[in-house]
């Protein structure tokens, strides 16, 4: 039986990390560097995306988690690498939509380490949790093989009520007194 390729191999593990840490350098190059002169619409609208540095942020936590699933060893063929647990009651569901999956995965921890208020000092630490995603991905792969506990909202599917009729007194009709 034929061994599934892992998800995230050594050479693509460096050129993503090279090609994260290029991104970096022309966001920051971007944002706070007055000396590169006028820069062609079409390069910025191409671009556009990760000129943001909370996409640039998510783009760091999602190369992060491909790391750490590289780490445990799931395949790239797809499937869930977890199972949903569903322990909603009668008249509840859970929201399962694919970007609760992945906030869950990244954790709190991941995205408070990605965060800060000064725009400078978050691209500093953008590129210091680059430097240390074997870290990063070693913790969210432990994580990951322990379960994730809070994935998704709990919402009430239940039918809604019959309308409340209104408690006024019904109209007064005069009897027929022929």
């Amino acid at each position: 039986m034929k061994k599934p390729s892992p998800i995230l191999s050594t050479q693509r593990n460096a050129r993503l990390v090279a090609w994260a840490r290029l991104m970096l350098a022309w966001v920051g190059a971007l944002m706070f560097s007055t000396t590169l002169g006028k820069i062609s619409e079409r390069h910025l609208l191409a671009r556009m995306y990760y000129t943001n540095l909370d996409r640039v942020a998510a783009t760091i936590a999602n190369i992060v988690l491909l790391h750490a699933f590289a780490k445990l060893g799931y395949s790239g063929r797809g499937g869930t690498p977890f199972k949903l647990r569903d322990y909603t009651g009668a008249g509840f569901a859970l929201r399962t939509h694919v970007r609760n999956i992945l906030r869950a995965g990244q954790g709190v921890w991941l995205r408070r380490r990605l965060k800060h208020r000064n725009p400078l000092a978050r691209l500093g630490l953008i590129v210091q949790a680059l430097n240390d995603i074997d870290a990063l991905a070693a913790r969210a792969a432990r994580r990951l093989r322990h379960g994730l506990t809070r994935l998704f909202a709990i919402r009430a599917v239940r039918p809604p009520h019959d309308a409340v009729r209104t408690l006024a007194t019904p109209q007064v009709l005069a009897a027929d007194s022929s």
